[in-house]
């Protein structure tokens, strides 16, 4: 996908210089409220965002101030800090700011645990890229947001996707409670449910329904935040109907099928019309592992068997919302109790 975003040639540089871009295309108000969940702070006064703001010892990635005063330094390999250099970033921080608790340097990097040490003393706020995606949602649930900023906002989401920097997603699994969408995925090839419900980036869904987890573990294709389905005697076209990502031009032939025919398989069978879904695209159902392409790490991943749920404590259902479970310790489990969540960052 072409970007939309930065085209500076040092790709750290870019990567962060694709976040501010973000920053500025969100308003005033909605840019305050992201940074106030990542940084966990509130009454924090946006006034100016500066990439490769040039200190007296240090050139840190990118600054953001106000009655603060922030800087990001951004790493895109994992285990690739420089502590000499956070140290210089860290000394050019106001001094009072730093005591009154509002000055930071954020270090952005695709490590899944904090690179930083508990017994570190200095103001470093480590996230990684999975935390800024999970606040990019929660700030689109949370607030009245215009198409032009979820339009960004969707596309700076597939930008850190294809730089491959969500890097727990691809031994993640979300697990749904299934009932109904467990009988609709053999029939339609998708997972539909509330709009813009939040999800952390994964690359598989299994269903989880009468106590266990089905053995058919499909891939996600594609994932459509809000998706019209229109009224009965009217026609579905993806182009007119989906709303969120606002870019559909780009849907390929095979993908853009696979939708329609999802809606409209869907939507009958729930009689559902005239309302707006999300829609997970699934690889197909199988039946056996002769079809399954279980040596390719691609499509739908056949277990041996359903892993039955075996409670740890009082009885509960495994899942009541969601859950990310490792798909490695999915595909050798064979009670719950041997599951092992998903890595969360």
């Amino acid at each position: 996908m072409p970007s939309i975003f930065s085209t500076y040639e040092q790709r750290e540089n870019r990567v962060t210089s694709t976040f501010t871009t973000l920053l500025r295309t969100l308003s005033i108000d909605q840019a305050q409220m992201l940074l106030d969940m990542l940084l966990e702070e509130s009454g924090l006064e946006l006034v100016t965002i500066k990439n490769q703001s040039g200190q007296v010892e240090s050139t840190p990635d990118a600054e953001i101030s106000g009655n603060f005063k922030i800087f990001i330094e951004t790493k895109v390999e994992p285990k690739a800090i420089n502590w000499k250099q956070l140290k210089r970033h860290c000394k050019a921080l106001p001094p009072d700011l730093v005591e009154q608790g509002r000055a930071a340097l954020i270090l952005l990097t695709p490590d899944a645990k904090s690179p930083i040490p508990e017994s570190c003393e200095l103001p470093i706020v480590w996230l990684n890229f999975d935390t800024l995606v999970d606040a990019l949602e929660k700030l689109d649930e949370t607030s009245f947001l215009s198409e032009k900023e979820r339009f960004f906002i969707q596309n700076y989401k597939e930008y850190l996707a294809e730089e491959g920097l969500l890097s727990m997603a691809e031994n993640r699994v979300v697990v749904v409670p299934a009932g109904l969408a467990w009988e609709e995925y053999q029939e339609c090839n998708a997972y539909i449910c509330q709009e813009r419900r939040t999800f952390q980036p994964s690359k598989r869904l299994a269903f989880y329904t009468k106590g266990e987890i089905k053995p058919q573990i499909p891939e996600i294709l594609a994932v459509f935040d809000s998706v019209f389905f229109p009224e009965k005697d009217e026609k579905f076209e993806p182009e007119k109907h989906i709303l969120l990502p606002s870019d559909v031009k780009s849907l390929d032939d095979s993908i853009r099928q696979q939708l329609v025919d999802a809606v409209n398989c869907w939507r009958e069978k729930r009689n559902e019309y005239g309302r707006n879904f999300k829609v997970f695209l699934l690889s197909p159902y199988l039946e056996n592992t002769d079809e399954a392409p279980n040596n390719k790490h691609k499509g739908t991943w056949l277990l041996s068997d359903s892993v039955k749920h075996k409670p740890k404590g009082k009885m509960t259902a495994y899942v009541q919302n969601q859950r990310y479970v490792d798909f490695n310790s999915l595909k050798k489990a064979k009670t719950t109790a041997t599951l092992e969540d998903a890595k969360e960052k």
